[in-house]
């Protein structure tokens, strides 16, 4: 091959030793360059896909396991490219990496809330909006004002809206990011801790953020498939929660056993798909509102 082609797959490696962490031996393989060229061409699409209007919200419901209504809706961003659609773990690590996932973000804050506007015109039950806010985004300096901006113009009201964070977003703990949560949370928006129970869960930042909603990550929550998986965890968890007067869903529930459970052991709300996949904006209208 030719000193140019070297040149490009020991560049590929050295970025990929780089993201590794650095002083990595690093040695290219096609499947890096593989995936470089993927991450490339999904990088060049992302930068025109706003304008082309192809990314789309779904709606999963969020459900009160007593009476099994429908209190609320996390919003759920796919991207159709050409003519595949395209889930959040392909595209977001590459809008994330390029800064993109600012003004996709602020997209997506202004077509929720906008949203929960439509809805209230037709719907009786004023119903609350869960949006993910990626750790990026938290450096984004019209992230605030795009929140207060959208709020206004559909006259909601700020406790309607939650905005979930995983912990990276909190491990980073970069004194900007703290001072945005808080804002966001002076606001009156709610924050949820996503996908708890996984990694690195750590219990202070349930106290220094200012946090009301736990979101508990399914792989905690026994599946009743298995017979090994240890119940007491997630009721420990749970208790946890309810003694720091937070709010608890579960997510991924896919059974019934698992909502039982779950509704016995006082989590407050249930999120999956034995309760309903993600649905589009009218699937959502026919079967809820």
């Amino acid at each position: 091959s030719s000193a140019k082609e070297l040149f490009k797959n020991a560049d590929i490696a050295m970025y990929r030793a780089k993201g590794l962490g650095r002083n990595q031996l690093s040695f290219f393989e096609k499947e890096m360059q593989r995936q470089f060229l993927f991450n490339y061409e999904i990088e060049q699409k992302l930068a025109v896909a706003l304008e082309k209007n192809e990314f789309t919200l779904l709606y999963q419901p969020i459900i009160n396991p007593e009476s099994r209504a429908m209190t609320g809706v996390e919003s759920l961003i796919r991207w159709e490219s050409g003519s595949e659609i395209l889930s959040p773990e392909q595209f977001i690590p590459v809008a994330e990496k390029s800064r993109l996932i600012n003004g996709i973000g602020r997209w997506v804050i202004a077509k929720a809330i906008k949203q929960l506007g439509d809805w209230d015109e037709t719907s009786e039950k004023p119903i609350s909006m869960s949006i993910n806010l990626s750790p990026v985004q938290l450096s984004d300096s019209k992230l605030l004002q795009c929140i207060e901006d959208n709020l206004t113009r559909y006259d909601i009201l700020p406790e309607r809206i939650e905005f979930e964070l995983t912990e990276t977003a909190l491990l980073a703990d970069v004194a900007q990011s703290s001072m945005i949560i808080q804002a966001i949370s002076d606001l009156g928006c709610r924050i949820a801790l996503d996908d708890f129970g996984t990694g690195f869960s750590s219990l202070s930042h349930l106290m220094k953020y200012p946090i009301d909603t736990v979101k508990i990550d399914k792989s905690v929550i026994p599946s009743f498939e298995d017979k090994d998986h240890d119940a007491a965890l997630l009721s420990g968890l749970v208790k946890m929660i309810q003694t720091m007067e937070l709010k608890s869903v579960a997510e991924g529930i896919e059974n019934e056993k698992m909502a039982d459970f779950c509704r016995n052991i006082g989590v407050d709300l249930l999120q999956g798909y034995y309760l309903s996949k993600p649905l589009t904006a009218k699937e959502f209208e026919q079967r809820f509102l």
